[in-house]
């Protein structure tokens, strides 16, 4: 029996639904797919946009109370130190007849000497000096001079001033010291960690250092303090040294700051 003519409106009434559906369909499954794009993307973006703002709040923290500063520092293998060395300038730490001579100039305030000591997490270098020190120092390989180079403000002057105070009051405690105002380091330049306050604060925490003692020091010869650390700045530029650090190893210069593998290279072939 053939179908009636309501029948077949019928018929092509679903047929045309089903042809529109499809379409449709896809249309809406495009939309669902562009939502969670668009929100995914989003979110990823977002997702960006938050850790890059946690890396620039912590690259501009500040280590300024006494909490920031002792979050900031870790204890400090000690140094072999030859007592026929101290009571004088340079700074030197090691035995005195080693063969090799390292001398160092740096700033406290730069990040690049921050690197080399103890780490910079924006500076992609392993730390060399605490390998130095246990590889070289301590076996009576190398004597390391320390030779103040402050160029990057007040800070920098103020630091290598206590550097040398602490050097001539309490030897045996320097290499603890000058490592930890390395670990403690933040914003370069007169921000943050690194003025006469806040060292304060760090000396408070290093048990053997009076900081009223170390202060009067300063007070009594800052012109003699001062005096020895433009000699030694003088010094490293006339090897060459126009920032930090800057490294003298021997007859080797070494400019900037390197790996551990390059330390190696260069004082061992200064023991050769």
């Amino acid at each position: 029996m053939e179908p009636t003519t309501q029948t077949n409106q019928i018929i092509t009434h679903q047929k045309n639904r089903a042809a529109f559906a499809i379409p449709l369909a896809i249309i809406i499954a495009g939309l669902f797919v562009g939502v969670g794009l668009f929100f995914g993307l989003r979110g990823a973006g977002n997702a960006q946009l938050a850790q890059n703002g946690a890396q620039q709040q912590a690259a501009g923290a500040t280590n300024t109370t006494k909490d920031q500063i002792q979050a900031a520092i870790s204890p400090v293998e000690s140094a072999y130190l030859d007592t026929s060395l101290t009571g004088k300038y340079p700074i030197t730490l090691g035995h005195a007849d080693a063969p090799v001579t390292m001398d160092y100039w740096y700033d406290y305030q730069c990040p690049y000497c921050k690197a080399v000591d103890v780490g910079h997490p924006q500076i992609p270098i392993k730390p060399s000096m605490a390998m130095i020190v246990k590889d070289y120092v301590d076996t009576g390989k190398v004597k390391l001079v320390f030779k103040s180079f402050p160029f990057l403000g007040q800070d920098s002057i103020t630091a290598a001033e206590y550097a040398h105070a602490i050097w001539m009051l309490y030897p045996d405690k320097f290499y603890e010291w000058h490592t930890h105002m390395m670990q403690a380091q933040d914003a370069e330049g007169d921000t943050g960690f690194g003025n006469a306050a806040t060292i304060d604060i760090l000396i408070g925490l290093i048990p053997g250092l009076d900081d009223n003692k170390i202060k009067q020091y300063i007070a009594d010869n800052k012109a003699a303090l001062d005096k020895q650390i433009t000699a030694e700045q003088k010094d490293g530029s006339d090897h060459g040294v126009a920032g930090t650090p800057g490294f003298e190893i021997g007859s080797q210069s070494l400019d900037g700051a390197h790996a551990p593998e390059d330390f190696i290279s260069a004082i061992d072939s200064q023991l050769k």
